[in-house]
């Protein structure tokens, strides 16, 4: 993967970060059942960047958040 879409898949992976933190469970409920979707993409560009996703995704959320929303 050239380094520029690296760089692009950390910062919308920072951005999905960010919303998580400010709107938590507002945005979860419609954001899971999107990453769920692209991991079973058969472009492995696309299911690396959920997984960044993801991972920025449970950095973000608390606890509490993860036992609700998952």
């Amino acid at each position: 993967m050239p380094a520029n879409v690296d760089g692009v898949l950390k910062v919308a992976a920072r951005t999905l970060g960010d919303l998580v933190r400010k709107l938590g469970e507002r945005v979860l409920p419609e954001i899971i059942p999107i990453l769920e979707r692209g991991l079973d993409s058969d472009k492995s560009d696309e299911r690396q960047g959920v997984c960044i996703g993801l991972s920025e995704i449970v950095s973000s959320t608390s606890k509490e958040q993860v036992k609700h929303d998952f």
